[in-house]
């Protein structure tokens, strides 16, 4: 494939977590997959792996881009099923991955979806409206898809509630080569509504003393402590506001991990003159938390979103943090920043876990009772699995590995991602459903030894569908998942629903391995030879 120089890095792709009931969607977010790793830009979407979403990254992926997802804890069960795809990251709430799939995109592009897809195209155009960003937005308006919405706004404009040139944000096309196109000629028309309001800048200083955004606060205890850094920077789920990683303070001491000692503090108002002069119980956890707010800033982590996620972290020792962070970013273990700031995103109990009675015992219980392999399969599992760093090695992860072996997994190394699931509340589950289909436990735990991933997935968002489906659509016999119990693991949109049909509109009949597990184009030829030979077997008789 030739490849074309692109003036973006990265794309955000808005699109549905269902697939639609016209082949078109589906066709047009592989011809924008392909477009896009044709120009050499990654995926920026939304984390999941079902439907539109889980079709282009996929492909994107495959053709060998970055592909980034960003999804909300809440919507990880139901948007993504099997393997995650590329890098995701997790975040609290919708607010959150929309800013973040904002700061990580050159420009967006809507595919066709519903009412979440909509939410996300017009909040994009609105911060373009008011200068926000001046990233291009564009519509793949795939069968007049969006002919009716183009239609909308040009009632609004005709109606004196947009702009003309606000109506010049959006760029729409019916082909991804031409919506490419027009993005990358794209230049800004229209005013932008508050022309200061950029990513990486505060607004101008308050206009009032009200408004202040430093005034003087009481700091008694870490609770308030909490309350106060809240309240004197803005929430990261404001859209003006990037993380407090990304702002850039002007007025801000050079970084440095001495308590600040200028009479007038950033954070922490000067206190009167007949103060004593020795520090009180409020000023030492005041210097305390500057000092690891800058500390942790100048490893790119965002200490508000931490404390608010894990407020022990509030009180932990700086010296204690920094230990953890040498330990893990130095030989052996040797993390690259960004990778250590992806696991403190996904663990931030690992910041103020004492270093030498429960990190330490960790590692070295991977590498010695589960066997894991080396430093880099280390790095590799942790990647993976960020919360088994925050796992009691006795309470949690020995005993779930005992329990692995004693079904007969013996290479747990393998799938350590399992070590962080409970025994009680997980995995026994997932096996007594099975049996209440009517399996035997013996057979149960043959099919989970033979395919340990099935523990990771849901019963009411994965196992209960595929099956109904199974039994119902298809007309096969549950049994035959004790033989390919691989089936769950494939996507019911975009890979169980699509084969099954085709093969029902040509008569033919696969085993499950070979419906599923061949690549399109095999599973294309493998099946018109079956029906052809139907067709020679029925003219013979």
């Amino acid at each position: 494939m030739e490849e074309t120089k692109s003036r973006f890095r990265r794309i955000c792709v808005f699109c549905g977590s269902s697939s639609g009931n016209k082949t078109t969607y589906h066709d047009a977010a592989l011809q924008l997959a392909h477009q896009l790793v044709e120009r050499r830009i990654d995926l920026v979407y939304g984390g999941g792996s079902v439907g539109l979403m889980g079709l282009i990254s996929q492909a994107v992926h495959d053709g060998g881009r970055h592909v980034l997802g960003i999804i909300p804890k809440s919507l990880a069960l139901r948007e993504i099923t099997g393997e995650s795809i590329g890098e995701v990251i997790t975040v609290s709430t919708m607010h959150q991955r929309k800013a973040e799939m904002g700061r990580q995109a050159d420009a967006f592009i809507a595919l066709p979806g519903g009412y979440g897809t909509f939410e996300e195209l017009l909040e994009v155009i609105t911060w373009s409206q008011l200068g926000i960003h001046a990233k291009p937005v564009g519509l793949l308006n795939v069968n007049g898809f969006y002919d009716s919405l183009l239609t909308f706004i040009d009632k609004a404009v005709d109606e004196g509630f947009v702009s003309s040139t606000a109506r010049r944000i959006i760029v729409s096309a019916s082909t991804a080569p031409q919506l490419l196109q027009l993005l990358e000629e794209y230049v800004p028309k229209h005013d932008d509504f508050v022309s200061k309001m950029v990513w990486d800048d505060i607004t101008d200083a308050p206009t009032s003393e009200g408004d202040s955004c430093f005034r003087e606060r009481e700091i008694e205890n870490p609770c308030k402590a909490l309350s106060f850094l809240s309240s004197t920077f803005p929430s990261r789920h404001h859209l003006h506001f990037p993380p407090f990683s990304r702002l850039r303070f002007h007025s801000f001491p050079a970084f440095s991990f001495k308590p600040n000692t200028s009479s007038s503090s950033l954070f922490f108002p000067p206190k009167s003159p007949d103060h004593p002069s020795f520090p009180s119980a409020t000023e030492t956890l005041e210097t305390d938390i500057h000092e690891k707010l800058l500390y942790l800033d100048s490893l790119g982590i965002d200490f508000l979103t931490l404390i608010n996620r894990h407020p022990p972290l509030l009180s932990a020792a700086l010296s204690a943090v920094r230990s953890v962070v040498d330990y893990m970013t130095t030989p052996p273990i040797n993390f690259s920043l960004p990778d250590f700031r992806r696991l403190v995103s996904m663990c931030p109990e690992l910041l103020t876990s004492p270093l030498t009675s429960h990190t330490i015992p960790v590692i070295t219980f991977l590498l010695r009772e589960v066997g894991v392999d080396g430093v880099f399969d280390l790095r590799q599992a942790l990647r993976r699995r960020p919360r088994l760093l925050a796992c009691s090695v006795d309470c949690q992860l020995r005993p779930t590995l005992y329990f692995l072996q004693r079904i007969g997994i013996l290479d747990p190394h393998k799938h350590t991602y399992l070590l962080s699931c409970s025994v009680e509340h997980k995995l026994l589950p997932r096996i007594d459903y099975f049996q209440k289909l009517g399996f035997s436990r013996r057979s149960a735990t043959t099919m989970f030894r033979r395919f340990p991933q099935l523990f990771n997935y849901s019963i009411t968002e994965n196992y209960e569908p595929k099956l109904n489906y199974l039994m119902g659509e298809m007309g096969r016999d549950v049994r035959e998942i004790l033989e390919f119990p691989q089936y769950f693991s494939f996507s019911l949109e975009n890979r169980i629903k699509p084969r099954h049909q085709a093969c029902a509109a040509k008569g033919v009949r696969f085993p499950l391995p070979v419906m599923l597990k061949t690549n399109e184009a095999g599973f294309r030829d493998t099946l018109e030879v079956h029906y052809v030979l139907n067709d020679s077997e029925e003219l013979k008789e």
